[in-house]
């Protein structure tokens, strides 16, 4: 069981499909602020970050597809939540190999960051991404709810990292600290598609 938002029918409980798209439309806010900022400041963990949420955008309308199929034509929730599963799992391989391609070239060119621009953006970035994750919070336990929440935490965390950096870019002077971030915040995110491409399997296995 799960609460519902006010505009939900009582009736016929489509709340996963409302939360799905609240949190699309603060994806794509945050995707057009990040690409600014990161344009702007010269900043690879913004600029990854921007990419992050583009990436999460197409998983989001993934799971809209998936969550649509099942509940307005009653598609095979199994099967279906699975190759969900499976897409957004890939999407964040994805993410993770942009970012560290990304990463290895700043460390190498250690290009300057205007840290005033970066930090104010990331910080809007953070709070969106903590609002999407508290509308997901209440939704359904299943592989495509899973898979929502796993790319908001994901960007969450990186959306935190990106902050991290900007303060010790501040402090020491160090712009490769970015890159740094960078890689590290890949790593995460790589962790995190391999844990949802299992959650993907046990799905595709249930009878």
């Amino acid at each position: 069981m799960h609460s519902h938002f006010k505009f939900c029918d009582q009736r016929d409980c489509s709340c996963e499909l409302h939360r799905y798209w609240l949190v699309l439309g603060i994806a794509a806010v945050i995707f057009i602020l990040e690409v600014a900022g990161g344009l702007f400041s010269g900043s690879l963990a913004l600029l990854s970050d921007a990419g992050h949420v583009l990436v999460d955008v197409l998983a989001m309308v993934t799971s809209i597809i998936v969550q649509y199929l099942i509940t307005k034509k009653n598609a095979p929730s199994h099967r279906f939540r699975a190759i969900g599963g499976y897409i957004n799992g890939a999407l964040l391989f994805i993410i993770a190999g942009f970012i560290i391609n990304e990463a290895i070239d700043r460390l190498q060119t250690g290009e300057s960051i205007i840290v005033a621009v970066m930090l104010p953006v990331a910080i809007i970035g953070t709070i969106g991404n903590y609002w999407q994750n508290n509308i997901l919070a209440d939704g359904e336990d299943h592989v495509t709810s899973k898979a929502m929440r796993l790319h908001v935490l994901s960007d969450l965390w990186q959306s935190v990292a990106v902050i991290v950096a900007g303060f010790l870019i501040w402090l020491t002077g160090w712009h490769i600290i970015d890159g740094i971030c960078s890689l590290i915040i890949a790593v995460v995110i790589g962790y995190w598609g391999c844990q949802l491409i299992r959650w993907s399997w046990k799905e595709h296995h249930t009878s």
